[in-house]
């Protein structure tokens, strides 16, 4: 096994690059950190992972021609966003996130547009995950493989059917699913709703909102109903909201 003891190693500077998008997408790899994030990145047979650093004295078995190298606690302060913490830390080549080679045959689908935070993005990746759905990032601009967006999804960014897109051809791929999106001035509640056949649930960006395409594209305008004094969730509450209560009436009985 090859060591790397330097914090200033050629190696190591050009992995510190990729927390840069521009380097990122110059050089179409991306940064995974943690055990259970490279475990389920594992879980995408086209995910192909170039090199791994461990901590010295870290055990992991390596799939074929990943470069495996150890590295000291000085190396992990420089190289990670977590620091020695992270104990693990891959070198991967981004996948295909067109709508293309997105499979159109799940029913119920998380479209989030402009999504600002890398948090949010990773926060609605996990709940997609826990309810079976697939995600659209409704903005080529938003980076998916920005590494606070691969944390905050616990490596669920790889378990999740995931695409980007434009508006125009979000709304072309998303033709057969009701749209729903959630708005503060719609005449009607989330709860009023029939989301038990396929479903697209647009969620929109913190600060804004859906855009007007997506107002006038939609099947269904609806609000989530609040009793308190804010006006809005956070962008990946409203996801959780809308997506569980598509679960939960899935899960009621047919002629209720």
């Amino acid at each position: 096994m090859r060591e790397i003891t330097s914090p200033t190693n050629p190696l190591i500077k050009s992995i510190v690059r990729l927390r840069d998008r521009h380097r990122r997408d110059d050089t179409h790899m991306f940064i995974i950190e943690g055990f259970d994030e490279l475990d389920r990145a594992r879980l995408r047979p086209d995910l192909v992972i170039d090199t791994v650093l461990t901590s010295q004295g870290e055990s992991y078995t390596p799939l074929a021609n990943e470069e495996i190298i150890s590295v000291t606690d000085a190396v992990f302060e420089k190289v990670a966003v977590r620091g020695p913490a992270a104990r693990l830390l891959a070198v991967a080549r981004q996948f295909d996130t067109s709508l293309a080679a997105l499979p159109h045959t799940n029913d119920l689908v998380l479209i989030a547009e402009g999504i600002e935070k890398p948090g949010n993005l990773g926060t609605m990746l996990r709940t997609a995950d826990a309810v079976g759905a697939a995600v659209v990032v409704c903005d080529p601009l938003v980076d998916v493989f920005n590494p606070s967006v691969v944390r905050a999804s616990l490596g669920c960014l790889f378990s999740v059917p995931i695409a980007t897109g434009s508006v125009n051809e979000i709304v072309a791929w998303a033709s057969g699913h009701t749209t729903v999106v959630a708005t503060p001035e719609a005449p009607r509640t989330l709860f009023e709703l029939d989301l038990t056949g396929p479903t697209a649930v647009v969620i929109g960006s913190e600060h804004s909102g859906v855009s007007a395409a997506w107002k006038r594209s939609a099947n269904v305008l609806c609000s989530i109903p609040m009793a308190g004094h804010a006006d809005s969730l956070n962008a990946a509450t409203s996801a959780a909201v809308m997506l569980y209560e598509a679960v939960r009436q899935r899960q009621l009985p047919k002629n209720r």
